[in-house]
């Protein structure tokens, strides 16, 4: 039997190019051919067998790709590929019957074609060290080279230039006879040559971490970051126009453009089409100019037109289509303007005293009542209802200026000052108060209360479909889940954001000078308008995938006005964000991948569409185990079940001894046609769970979990720990009655990987891999052991164990991405005793196959129909056995 590849495989976007209405993106080694305009799925080509930094493509549609060590080419179905002597750092079409390749010593190479047969070599650049990066530009019978290394030096043609940058250039491109260079000091400069000199014609700074790429594509300049954004600069002066953020995650690899458009590959595992123009009109604020001198108070934003209220206590409302400011008359200078669902009715508040005013839109009718309480301070729509907060804590909920309800039950001092307001459900509220709580309200009672925001006031809560999201002045948004009238904590994430509004799955606040609305479930930008402060009014109407974003300049009264639509088309499934964490397949085929950032999605099977996103958790998720098609899921102290991508039990392992607890390991098992599970943890701790209670807790010597398994052994369940000091603990578990049975200590480090099974009616055989690059066989038997290391060579450490469904081969990954299959002894020895070997001397396991699965640092695997999956810092892939 072979290990090979197989077909379902995820990571990063490494190489994009983007020609006519197909973009091309490598992931690993292989080359994913979309279209442009809707992002479906053409085809599927495996390039190199190595990682593709680059990617060009001719005029026939002949695509080129390169590597560390090896280059390609593929004309439709045909695909040559060879291995370079020297790292290639970029490579070109020179003519329909050459290629050209940039080598790292600075030699441009040329090749023939159609068997990349080496034709010849000219010294090209002269260059001190090796090239990190470079780009070749074809111009006529020339080849133009450039090229940059790690000490911010940057070389084109004949001329240099030391201190190019302050740190290493991490890319560089040609723009015309112009070339770009980025770097990890956060700049992309555009460069020109004049003479013997090389001359920085400007530089662009506005990247939060190292920059990657960048591209010229017609009067603009794109360059792609670490922090997940695209910028777009001017070509001409290097103005920054826009930003692109749709990446989930880190980092922007790469970028390809031509005709005003542009492609981003990310790390999330999708390439991103852009439209240029609409990308710097919709980032470009129109400013309208205020009808009066008088400061704006408060602002609405409704369908067609903007409603202003001004410190003369005058109303305007500005027609967007005819540009024209009208006078509505005084009723009050309001702090806040409530707009309803409908928008036919908006309410004054906070201009002073207890009486509100609410105002007919079309009309302009209004009418005034009194709350009967201190001043008002806020008031939110909820249906027909006007719910209105006081400074004094009250809260109510006015009809046609009558009371209906109460909305904060003060008098037990069980809520603070009520700060944000939603719908419950029938004749529910959700609240959220100044003391950072979230709490569910019927007739003036208290039903439930959470707390969402340590000491920090709950600006804003939304709450649909069972989920409730709060926003607080932290800058955090906090996830429920209700169940049954009860919330579950989900997960925290930071906004970096203080929210002012939230409308559908859009929320925004300003942040500095800018107003900025993030979308609820990506934290992606949707829109941004600059020039404004925090204590200048602002709003935001939301309308499918159109964002309206009006704020009041920080420098004079006009008015900043954003129309935001988003322009991409997404090519290919998200991945969870930074890294893959933890991994299993389900029985329906499906696989749930926990991120490294907290994201738990499940994707089909062969990993090209996410079917469902769960809630994330606040940390990596990496004690993952599943039961069927149920998910056990621990991250730090909570351990959650998930069916079907909804969380159905969650349970919180406290433990006051354990500073820095962190859930590690994870196994599970059908009891008796009930869940069962246990979790180890970096306290040294093995808990036993059934029906979502701790039925009991294990420990050897008080190390670090790293690893769990399970097997069962005659008429109880055998529960195994793999610990960080190389030893494997095993206990017998009846019902909730727990006793050691064997502990030994294979490896001369942590035990970074288990698996298990059943082999006769009182036999398990365990598996185990170290940190000692080992693997160990355990044939157990309660009255002996058989134990025999196993020695790989090399140094990396085994990461995960995975047998097959039938049992008869297991698979270990190595950290260094180096996938081997073992068969399984058909008769195993129980006869005590303890033996050392290495793959050909082995008696349990038979080596059959070795593969690369070009993963960069693996983190794990887990079993599938017909091998196994492979995961890790840069994405996923497939191993199958044939």
């Amino acid at each position: 039997m072979q290990l090979t590849l197989g077909e379902a495989h995820h990571g990063p976007v490494t190489a994009v190019v983007l020609r006519g209405n197909d973009v091309h993106a490598a992931i690993h080694g292989r080359l994913h051919t979309y279209d442009a305009n809707s992002g479906k799925l053409q085809r599927t080509r495996t390039l190199l067998p190595c990682r593709v930094h680059g990617l060009a493509c001719n005029d026939d549609g002949a695509l080129l790709a390169w590597g560390v060590d090896a280059v390609g080419v593929a004309r439709g179905d045909a695909v040559t590929t060879i291995a370079t002597e020297t790292r290639c750092v970029a490579a070109a079409f020179a003519s329909s019957e050459d290629v050209a390749t940039l080598t790292s010593a600075g030699a441009v190479e040329r090749r023939d074609a159609a068997t990349l047969a080496r034709r010849g070599a000219t010294a090209a650049l002269q260059t001190s060290g090796e090239l990190r990066c470079g780009a070749l530009r074809v111009a006529g019978e020339l080849v133009k080279a450039c090229g940059g290394d790690a000490f911010g030096r940057i070389v084109v043609e004949s001329v240099g230039r030391d201190e190019a940058h302050g740190g290493v250039i991490t890319s560089i491109a040609w723009a015309g006879e112009d070339v770009l260079s980025t770097s990890d000091d956060r700049r992309v400069t555009r460069w020109r040559i004049n003479g013997d000199a090389l001359e920085k014609v400007w530089t662009g700074v506005g990247h939060a971490a190292r920059c990657w790429c960048a591209v010229a594509v017609d009067a603009y300049v794109v360059s792609g970051s670490q922090d997940g954004t695209a910028i777009v600069w001017r070509a001409g002066d290097g103005a920054r126009v826009a930003t692109l953020r749709g990446h989930a995650g880190k980092h922007v690899r790469c970028l390809g453009g031509c005709n005003g458009y542009v492609a981003t590959g990310g790390h999330d595992g999708t390439a991103r089409v852009w439209s240029l123009r609409d990308a710097v009109a919709a980032q470009t604020a129109r400013r309208v100019r205020a009808p009066e001198t008088t400061a704006p108070t408060a602002v609405c934003v409704l369908r067609d037109a903007v409603l202003a209220c001004f410190a003369s206590k005058k109303l305007w409302r500005l027609d967007l289509v005819i540009g024209e400011w009208r006078d509505l008359g005084v009723h009050g200078a309001a702090r806040r303007l409530a707009l309803d669902a409908r928008e036919d009715r908006v309410a004054l508040i906070g201009g002073g005293g207890s009486s509100v005013v609410i105002l007919e839109v079309e009309s302009g009718s209004s009418t005034t009542f009194s709350t009967g309480a201190a001043a008002a301070v806020s008031g939110w729509w909820v249906g027909d209802d006007l719910v209105v907060a006081s400074v004094d804590r009250r809260c109510c909920a006015w009809r046609d200026g009558a009371c209906v309800a109460t909305l904060a039950p003060v008098a037990d001092n069980a809520l603070g000052a009520v700060t944000a307001v939603a719908s419950g459900g029938d004749g529910r509220w959700v609240v959220g108060d100044s003391r950072g709580r979230v709490a569910l309200i019927e007739d003036g009672a208290l039903l439930w209360r959470a707390d969402a925001h340590a000491k920090s006031a709950v600006l804003a809560v939304q709450f649909a479909n069972g989920v409730l999201h709060s926003f607080g002045r932290d800058g955090k948004m906090a996830t429920f889940e209700v169940d049954d009238d009860a919330p579950h904590l989900a997960s925290i994430q930071p906004l970096h954001v203080s929210v002012s509004g939230v409308c559908d799955d859009v929320t925004w606040g300003v942040v500095g000078a800018e107003l900025v609305v993030l979308d609820v479930a990506t934290n992606m930008r949707r829109a941004t308008v600059a020039g404004t402060n925090r204590g200048r009014p602002h709003g935001v109407r939301v309308a499918g995938n159109s964002v309206r974003a009006v704020a009041a300049a920080s420098d004079d009264n006009d008015f900043l006005i954003v129309e935001s639509e988003t322009k991409c088309v997404t090519c290919g499934a998200p991945l969870v964000a930074d890294g893959v964490a933890a991994a299993v397949t389900l029985e329906s085929g499906r696989v749930v991948l926990a991120g490294g950032g907290g994201d738990l999605a499940e994707y089909a099977a062969d990993l090209r569409e996410q079917t469902r996103r769960c809630s994330p958790a606040a940390h990596a998720q990496r004690a993952l185990a599943r039961v069927g098609d149920v998910v056990i899921a621990g991250s730090v102290d909570v351990v959650a079940t998930w069916r079907a991508g909804r969380r159905v039990a969650s349970l919180r392992l406290a433990d006051a001894d354990a500073l820095n607890q962190r859930l590690t390991a994870a196994a599970a098992w059908d009891a008796d046609g009930g869940l069962s599970y246990v979790v180890g943890d970096s306290a040294g701790a093995l808990r036993v769970v059934k029906s979502d209670r701790v039925v009991a807790t294990l420990a050897w010597d008080g190390a670090p979990v790293c690893a769990a398994a399970h097997a069962p052994l005659g008429d109880a369940d055998l529960v195994i720990a793999g610990l960080s000091t190389g030893t494997i603990a095993m206990w017998e578990l009846r019902g909730t009655g727990t006793s050691l049975a064997l502990a030994v200590a294979p490896h001369a480090a942590g035990v970074g990987a288990l698996a298990a099974r059943r082999v006769d009616p009182d036999g398990v055989l365990i598996v185990s891999g170290g940190d000692d690059a080992k693997i160990a066989t355990v044939a157990v038997r309660r009255s002996s052991a058989r134990v025999e290391v196993v020695a790989l060579g090399g140094c990396a450490p085994v990461r995960g164990l995975a047998f097959t469904r039938d049992g008869r081969v297991v698979v270990a990954a190595r950290g260094d991405g180096v996938v081997s299959a073992w068969r399984v002894a058909e008769d195993l020895s129980f006869a005590g005793g303890w033996t050392r070997a290495t793959a050909a001397t082995a008696a349990t396991l038979r080596l059959l196959s070795i593969v690369d699965v070009v993963l960069g640092d693996v983190r794990g695997c887990c079993s599938t129909e017909d091998g196994a999956l492979v995961y890790g810092d840069d994405g996923v892939a497939s191993v199958v056995l044939c």
